[in-house]
């Protein structure tokens, strides 16, 4: 069976009953067309509606609901963690895994229903004919547990949680784009809450979401042009030498001002931006030892926080030290300081990245020590060599509540071979407690805030290596001859 294209002729001068037929095979003409109908209307990666016909059906479904009184729900889908899947096992296997798990979430939604690709890992469904918004919940529910089963792709056994933003017509919105929009705070939100879970849009929250969006806008931009600052606070010694400097990163924004870590990294955590953005860190540190070292400033070693997201998957033992050979920089001179929720992960990847670290002679610290879920097993069987003191015991000690948990965590750390550094120190009796402690070294606002390169460069001139004096006050003091 195939398509033609048929003319009919009447012949003059002949039967009147006779004609000129004439068949015109068209099979390939209607095959393309019927090919370009489809990649006008569905992904071709998935098989399911794209955006295009999406706002079709929404504008049909809006004339049904409006007919029958009934109510529309857009919801916004997002694979928790899908990245890593690509950056593991490569796209091949992302694109299968997206595939299998369409099909899944096809699988738990009505008819009625339907379900889009929009872009990358991100879907939409238009939950038709509601008569309340909590049959939307239940399939959203339903959405989510879908997913809980792991997904067999080839030879692997892959599992990845989604988060789902809900909107209401009318409540939210009239027309599509308004709709998908609002689901897409909503969507932002229960990311924020964790992932695996939905969150519909609540206006109370859009000024919060509004400005996280507005931050990751304004981070991928940055991370195109490196419009980022690092800036360094000095570590020093009981006798006030400055022994090394910890590296943090200030984010000019164009609208919001410079903004502190505590505005944008959990941002970057959450799109993934945090991978590119702490490679950049290393780097720009890495390139500051070495400008320091031209200049001919007494070579002093940094510390670089580094986020889980950067162990996952990725080679970032491979990186560190392609970097460090890049700037020529000994990697005594480097340290890379980690949360506690990194190590408790327990990932024989993100153990072996360490290890290789280890091996290459970068030193490895755990940040904020104390304040996440700890686990002292790990502290003997991974290759750290200091413990850093979170600012929040410190700041507490001197009015007596939280001076055990320091000296107890100073004592372990001397136990298990490994440095001390505490941080948050503001006054001199703070600072009098934790020498008499035995405290290795020492980092907070009673000796410098954190300064641009140049600010901070004086204190790597050979005749200059100690802070202060340190005033005899219990104030909180900013030494401001570091300036």
């Amino acid at each position: 069976v195939f398509w033609v294209e048929v003319t009919c002729h009447s012949l003059s001068g002949s039967d009147p009953n006779m004609r000129l037929v004439v068949a015109k095979d068209v099979n390939e003409q209607m095959r393309l067309h019927s090919e370009m109908v489809r990649r006008a209307n569905y992904d071709s990666l998935t098989g399911l509606p794209n955006r295009s016909l999406l706002v079709d059906r929404f504008r049909q479904a809006v004339e049904r609901a409006l007919e029958a009184g009934q109510r529309l729900a857009v919801l916004a889908i997002d694979f928790d963690r899908f990245k890593q899947v690509n950056d593991t096992f490569g796209h091949q296997i992302g694109d299968e895994f997206l595939k299998s798990s369409a099909r899944k979430l096809l699988s738990v939604l009505p008819e009625c229903d339907t379900l889009a690709r929009v872009g990358g890992d991100e879907f939409v469904v238009l939950a038709d004919c509601l008569d309340s918004n909590e049959e939307c919940i239940e399939v959203a529910d339903r959405l989510i547990e879908a997913l809980n089963a792991p997904i067999p792709i080839q030879d692997l056994s892959l599992q990845s949680s989604i988060s789902v933003g809900i909107a209401f017509y009318p409540d939210h919105g009239t027309d599509f784009e308004e709709i998908h929009r609002r689901a897409d705070f909503g969507l932002y939100h229960a990311k924020r809450l964790g992932g695996g879970c939905w969150s519909s849009y609540s206006q109370s929250e859009t000024s919060g979401i509004q400005e996280a969006l507005e931050i990751e806008r304004s981070l991928r931009q940055a991370i195109e042009t490196g419009r980022f600052e690092l800036h360094y606070q000095p570590i020093c010694s009981a006798r006030k030498e400055v022994r090394e400097l910890e590296a943090l990163i200030r984010f000019p924004h164009p609208k919001l001002g410079l903004l502190l870590p505590d505005r944008f990294i959990s941002v970057a955590e959450e799109s993934g931006l945090i991978i590119p953005m702490g490679l950049w860190v290393l780097r720009e540190a890495c390139g500051q030892i070495k400008k320091w070292r031209e200049q001919g400033l007494r070579a002093i070693p940094i510390a670089v926080n580094v986020s889980a997201a950067q162990f996952r998957g990725g080679d970032l033992a491979g990186d560190i030290t392609a970097i460090m050979a890049e700037f020529e920089v000994q990697p005594e001179l480097l340290e890379i300081e980690l949360t506690e929720s990194l190590l408790m992960e327990n990932t024989e990847h993100s153990w072996q990245q360490l290890r290789l670290l280890k091996a290459a002679g970068v030193r490895i610290g755990v940040d904020d020590f104390g304040t996440g879920y700890s686990s002292l097993s790990y502290l003997h069987r991974l290759p750290l060599d200091r413990l850093k003191i979170d600012r929040s015991f410190v700041q507490e000690m001197t009015a007596g509540g939280t001076k055990p948990i320091v000296r107890a965590i100073v004592e372990l750390g001397k136990a298990l071979g490994l440095s001390m550094i505490a941080e948050g120190v503001e006054t001199e009796e703070q600072f009098r407690e934790i020498v008499g402690m035995g405290c290795d070294l020492l980092q907070g606002f009673l000796f410098s805030t954190p300064k641009p390169a140049e600010a901070i460069a004086h204190l790597l001139t050979r005749d200059s290596p100690v802070v202060g004096p340190i005033p005899n006050s219990q104030s909180v003091p900013i030494v401001e001859s570091l300036l």
